[in-house]
């Protein structure tokens, strides 16, 4: 038995110098952010580097493409490998209830309760499932079921090719950030926690419990592009993405002719309305109406008062999500805790 176990202690530690860790990789709109993670042998996580760079990586040129390469090398070191974040409207993530049966039927049954949420025939249709905690008294089976286009699939893959690395996952953001509040040690048996990402072109509401993901499900108002549109419909004036729109406003209000206050109200009035309706949803579903805990992440939360405003029509305490909290850091990161809570998607990419 020594033997054995020293052995394994070898192998262990053969993996862990051998193992570079992963790239994390969240695309947003026109930003792309990456996370550079690595396991320690003592246990934890390091952070080697983050990052982000302004792109567009579906439709970049070759000059922007050789750009983008470069600054994925300079994160990546000899790592070659990528998680590559999944957001694309043919996602879909629900509960299903469904009788044992074998595994190719288990997703054909998941397909067919598909069938009705999407646009392409049911076999062109991936799907998935995590299992939920609990049985219900009639003995089917509960699991939380995921399905996307396999044409996005096959893109994604592509994409990662002609960047020069593999794509070792490929995942949905909800799944990154059971991994973050897991890795950060968020998650509480005695309580159910509700994660917001409004970013730039994500608006994603998660509720996990436990060490089980139970709800994700996309926000129709939330991201910075729906702000970005409520800031045109008012007169202001165009810009090169939602991003560069909501900052030119939010910094230069005068130069874009357009009143802050009624805007702003407008927005996270929409937003909470939103909100409730997805955490009805998640109340049907489970039978419960209790959120211990929100925590928001992305570029959303420079528009001011957001937190507070959330916190005041809901009477749930709201917090910002670190996502670097419990990492430990090779690298400095930043002071400032909004930019931070935006690569909250791209660490837990890498630490899938």
């Amino acid at each position: 038995m020594t033997i054995v176990t020293g052995i394994r202690q070898k192998m262990n530690a053969w993996w862990l110098r051998r193992h570079r860790g992963r790239l994390g990789v969240d695309l947003q709109g026109s930003t792309v952010r990456v996370v550079h993670t690595r396991p320690l042998s003592q246990g934890g996580v390091e952070l080697v580097s983050f990052g982000s760079i302004e792109i567009d990586p579906f439709h970049a040129d070759d000059i922007s493409l050789s750009v983008f390469r470069q600054f994925l090398a300079r994160q990546a070191g000899k790592s070659r490998i990528v998680a590559l974040g999944l957001e694309h409207e043919s996602l879909r993530i629900r509960r299903m209830d469904l009788p044992p049966m074998p595994d190719a039927d288990f997703r054909e049954a998941l397909r067919w309760n598909f069938r009705e949420h999407v646009d392409c025939p049911p076999e062109a249709y991936h799907v998935d499932a995590l299992p939920l905690p609990g049985l219900p008294p009639n003995g089917v089976k509960p699991v939380l079921a995921f399905g996307v286009a396999e044409a996005a699939i096959r893109e994604r893959v592509e994409l990662v090719e002609r960047w020069n690395f593999k794509l070792g996952w490929l995942e949905p953001a909800a799944t990154a950030i059971m991994q973050v509040f897991s890795t950060n040690d968020l998650l509480a048996h005695d309580r159910t926690m509700a994660c917001l990402v409004l970013d730039e072109t994500t608006a994603l509401l998660t509720v996990m419990r436990d060490s089980a993901l139970l709800f994700s499900r996309p926000l129709v108002i939330g991201n910075l592009t729906s702000l970005a549109q409520l800031v045109l419909q008012e007169g202001g004036t165009a810009a090169t993405s939602p991003g560069a729109l909501v900052k030119r406003w939010l910094s230069e209000k005068e130069s874009l002719n357009v009143d802050a206050r009624p805007v702003m109200e407008r927005f996270m009035s929409e937003l909470v309305v939103d909100i409730e309706r997805s955490l009805n949803a998640f109340s049907l579903q489970y039978g419960t109406e209790s959120i211990n805990d929100i925590f928001v992440c992305g570029a959303a939360l420079a528009s001011p008062g957001l937190l507070e405003h959330i916190h005041s029509s809901l009477g749930t305490p709201v917090s910002m999500i670190d996502p670097f909290a419990k990492i430990t850091l090779a690298t400095p990161v930043m002071d400032d805790p909004q930019e931070r809570s935006r690569y909250t998607v791209a660490m837990g990419l890498s630490l899938l």
